[in-house]
């Protein structure tokens, strides 16, 4: 169990480490098509003119955002809990061994 954690973390970390020119393609093609994907839905929702108030779409942002980095920041900080006490088992677990 505890050895399936760890090879879970160690993916985890190699995955949001992934600094390499394919891994920022791939990054960059998945922010890419989100954003496509939300042009047109915006078009079949407002019509292809998007008759919109811009003053008042960018202060509903505003308060989107504010949500979405409050959201995030919980996350962050309970992902971040989550990785210490998994050090801290994989730090108990190297020094004693793994159990057979």
């Amino acid at each position: 169990m505890v050895e399936r954690k760890a090879q879970g973390a160690e993916e985890l970390v190699r995955s949001l480490g992934d600094r390499t020119e394919e891994g920022d393609r791939k990054r960059v093609e998945e922010f890419s098509e989100k954003m496509v994907l939300k042009w047109q839905r915006g078009r079949s929702e407002y019509g292809p003119e998007m008759k919109l108030d811009p003053f008042e779409e960018a202060m509903d942002e505003c308060i989107d955002l504010s949500n979405y980095s409050l959201e995030i920041y919980f996350r962050l900080k309970r992902l971040r809990e989550k990785m210490e006490r998994l050090e801290a088992v994989l730090e108990q677990t190297s020094s004693e061994g793994l159990p057979s």
